[in-house]
């Protein structure tokens, strides 16, 4: 029994490690544009961050479920720049994002 414990270790201990995560980060999403606009439905699972580039002096993003009904502000930026915000819950969404100035956006599935 002791040399099948052994031999059972020693095949553990072959076994390469992985020398990366299982998962990358996805985009899912991308847009660019100036002022207001819907962008186009998209679906994620829980773990998802936007991130954007403004150049104009606001920038916020409204996250609305599918059927229209408004979820939550997830970006609010005084200043031109870049910006990121992490949201915990997944499902089918689309963006309202307003901009004074041109602005670009990613939607990301984090590992």
């Amino acid at each position: 029994m002791r040399a099948i414990s052994i031999m059972f270790m020693l095949a553990l201990l072959a076994v390469p490690l992985s020398s990366g995560p299982a998962f990358a980060e996805e985009v899912v999403q991308q847009a660019s544009a100036s002022g207001t606009r819907n962008l186009r439905p998209f679906t994620v699972k829980d773990g998802w961050e936007l991130r954007w580039t403004a150049a104009g002096p606001i920038f916020t993003a409204i996250l609305h479920a599918q059927n229209g009904d408004p979820v939550d502000t997830i970006a609010v930026q005084t200043k031109p720049g870049p910006g990121a915000t992490y949201y915990p819950t997944g499902g089918t969404y689309y963006l309202q994002i307003s901009g004074a100035g041109d602005w670009s956006i990613s939607i990301v599935q984090l590992p």
